[in-house]
């Protein structure tokens, strides 16, 4: 009897611990600097993230990266593209495949240590949907993601921080907007 009952529990535990993904998510990660020719670049220089460092060194020059400050910039962005009107005011050239009828894209972008870890190893750990202001006027739903990065113990960090985007394509829901954390 008590294996039978140490057996319901840690499946009980797994299933409550997983993340399932059951929006059907996939994620698609790359550093700012992989995104000229991709995103707009007036869209990638209206996102910089205060306190990001970003190389201003012209095409074959040495790396120069220079740390942005700006007080009005805030340390993480994220957006929710629910239209292929939306997509176009921001892609020069499809990154990703989304099918906005049945499909959404949030957008979620922070900044991290540069190193050479592979950071396609970022994954989503959490999805939930959020509810604010219930009962009130100011009433909305947001999706909250939670992502999970997976570090090598042989990575080699620098001391800069720089910006990185994860593209989530994911079955469009009916939220307002998203919201996310890196741990």
């Amino acid at each position: 009897f008590i294996p039978l009952l140490f057996a319901v529990i840690m499946i009980s535990l797994f299933t409550a611990c997983s993340y399932g993904n059951k929006y059907n998510a996939t994620v698609t990660c790359k550093r700012y600097s992989e995104l000229s020719g991709v995103l707009k670049d007036d869209f990638l220089q209206d996102n910089r993230l205060s306190g990001a460092y970003y190389n201003t060194a012209a095409e074959g020059e040495e790396e120069n990266y220079e740390k942005y400050t700006d007080y009005y910039s805030p340390p993480l962005r994220s957006l929710l593209i629910k239209t292929q009107a939306e997509y176009d005011e921001i892609f020069m050239t499809q990154l990703i495949a989304v099918n906005f009828e049945n499909q959404m894209l949030a957008i979620c972008s922070w900044s991290r240590l540069k190193s050479d870890t592979d950071y396609e190893k970022t994954r989503i750990s959490r999805m939930q949907i959020v509810e604010a202001n219930k009962d009130t006027p100011n009433y909305s739903t947001s999706l909250l993601i939670v992502f999970k990065r997976d570090f090598s113990k042989n990575s080699n960090e620098t001391d800069i921080d720089v910006q990185e985007y994860a593209f989530v394509v994911l079955d469009k829901l009916d939220v307002d907007g998203v919201h996310f954390s890196v741990g």
